[in-house]
């Protein structure tokens, strides 16, 4: 795939110039590729053989070599666009910042360079191309970011904004070849690039991508994702010295964005054992590297419910001795995660992270009447149940089940621990914020219950109510809230069962999974 690709498009500008020795050395080069593969691996050989036929004045080469790449435009492939609008490669795997990246690029370009003649896309794969790009791209950009759990294997420096770039000059050279959809494509592109809004307005909501187990929440201010995975679902893979420590990624990892910037190039800083959202034994040993197949979590107790404004993703987390139930429910202003059955057969500490991000100022503990500025950079116990952070707030629900434990300190990784194609010379610094519960070890069926408050003001979240959030049941077989401001219960039920409420309320299932209730 990469030398035909690259050696074609040179011979391609230099064409006039090249003896019919170096022609003829060329295209026996460019015979390597072939018609094959699936997914964007079948683009990448198609559009070389395109290359070779222009080289050997072959029409109907050429035309056979479009139609393969215009082939891959479609939903019901095993590889390539599925219908959810994610995009998936190497199996059933979300590949969005990989494989689906260089499949948008590529359709972009070519849709450019058929535009116009006999080999142009039609506008049926035109819209396949705009649901792809606006209901699944235009979720996991953030003010021109792409989303960490978007990324793949590919954790490069700079790659949230080279990645996000890539998303935008394949939204503009789609948006020049379809007038029909070049109105939503430019919105694309100045909610993301150019003219950002102060308040965001486009694709709001609760949504999930349930063919690759990934939810996305957007609000006006704030956007957060959780990416999980199960026996449907691969949850990453390390392959060419890509991703190094990933072995934690589709564990139930959760960032949250407000500027888009919060994990800007943190991964040599990162402890990987500590990623957000993840509920992990921390160990001080080296992560395994991850095989080529990567893994996936042994429950397919994962998913989503969602009215399309709030919604609730809940995962019964099983690998390598550990099990947890982890859930996580979304609204308008905040994102409320429990966890309950917590079990361990390892001899070490299991931790469940809130946070780990870059350090923007210091962080804030909560006073009986006000926040106080710590600037201690050792890991250490709080005694409050309330943490502020850069526009975040942070409550322990049930400080009585597992404290707060905070670090902010300096940092110096190496670029070649996360991807080895860099030199050891290459390093990253920054300041970086965790924010932790630790279970203990060996816990026996331990829980949490926390509320992550987004764009917040010190103030806002001193004046919080906890009463706000109603934790009605927290066990391995059911977990479920009541949401007082708008009448809504969340509940997850991991085998039928039963709630009662002193208000009144019940709700009864003989089936296991996620049930969204308002009343009106």
């Amino acid at each position: 795939i990469g030398i035909p690709k690259v050696l074609g498009e040179t011979a391609l500008l230099l064409e006039a110039e090249l003896t019919k020795t170096e022609k003829a050395a060329v295209i026996h080069i460019l015979k390597n590729a072939r018609f094959g593969m699936t997914g964007q691996n079948k683009v990448w050989l198609a559009g070389n053989v395109f290359m070779r036929a222009l080289l050997q004045d072959s029409a109907l080469l050429a035309m056979k070599a479009r139609d393969t790449i215009a082939s891959e435009i479609r939903t019901d492939r095993e590889e390539g666009i599925k219908p959810d609008q994610s995009f998936h490669q190497h199996g059933p795997q979300q590949q969005f910042g990989n494989y689906g990246m260089a499949f948008i690029t590529s359709m972009g370009f070519w849709g450019k360079v058929f535009a116009n003649t006999q080999a142009a896309f039609d506008q049926n794969q035109l819209n396949i191309l705009y649901q792809l790009l606006y209901e699944g791209y235009g979720r996991i950009l953030w003010k021109g970011f792409l989303d960490v759990n978007a990324l793949g294997r590919q954790f490069f420096n700079n790659a949230q904004f080279h990645k996000g770039l890539a998303a935008g000059q394949a939204i503009k050279n789609l948006a020049d070849i379809d007038s029909l959809h070049q109105k939503n494509y430019y919105g694309l592109l100045a909610n993301n690039f150019f003219q950002q809004p102060s308040v965001n307005t486009l694709l709001n909501g609760n949504y999930h991508f349930w063919f690759s187990d990934l939810t996305i929440h957007r609000t006006s201010n704030w956007m957060a994702s959780v990416k999980m995975s199960s026996p449907r679902v691969q949850g990453t893979e390390a392959l060419n010295g890509d991703n190094l420590k990933g072995y934690h990624l589709a564990d139930g990892a959760t960032y949250v964005y407000i500027t888009g910037k919060e994990y800007e190039n943190i991964f040599p800083i990162w402890d990987w054992r500590r990623l957000p959202g993840i509920t992990a034994v921390y160990d001080v040993n080296p992560l395994p590297v991850l095989p080529y197949e990567g893994y996936r979590n042994k429950s397919n107790f994962t998913g989503n419910v969602n009215d399309g404004r709030t919604g609730m993703t809940a995962m019964d987390f099983e690998r390598d001795g550990l099990t947890a139930k982890k859930l996580w429910i979304f609204t308008d202003n905040m994102m409320i995660c429990l966890g309950a059955g917590i079990e361990c057969s390892a001899q070490l500490p299991v931790n469940t992270t809130l946070e780990q991000r870059l350090g923007v100022g210091k962080y804030s503990v909560a006073g009986k009447n006000s926040f106080k500025t710590i600037k201690d950079t050792n890991a250490h116990l709080l005694q409050t149940d309330r943490v502020y952070h850069d526009k975040t707030g942070y409550i322990n629900l049930e400080p009585g089940l597992a404290g707060f434990y905070v670090q902010q300190q300096k940092r110096q990784g190496h670029w070649n621990t996360i991807m080895n194609m860099y030199p050891d010379h290459f390093t990253q610094e920054g300041d970086v914020f965790t924010l932790w519960l630790d279970h203990g070890i060996k816990p026996g069926s331990g829980k949490y219950a926390y509320v992550v408050l987004p764009h917040i003001s010190p103030d806002e979240l001193l004046k919080w109510k906890a009463g706000n959030v109603q934790i009605l049941e927290n066990t391995k077989d059911m977990q479920a809230i009541f949401l007082p401001e708008t009448q809504t219960y969340y509940i997850a039920l991991y085998q039928s069962g039963a709630l009662a409420t002193a208000n009144g309320f019940s709700f009864s299932s003989g089936t296991p999974g996620l049930y969204q209730v308002k009343k009106n």
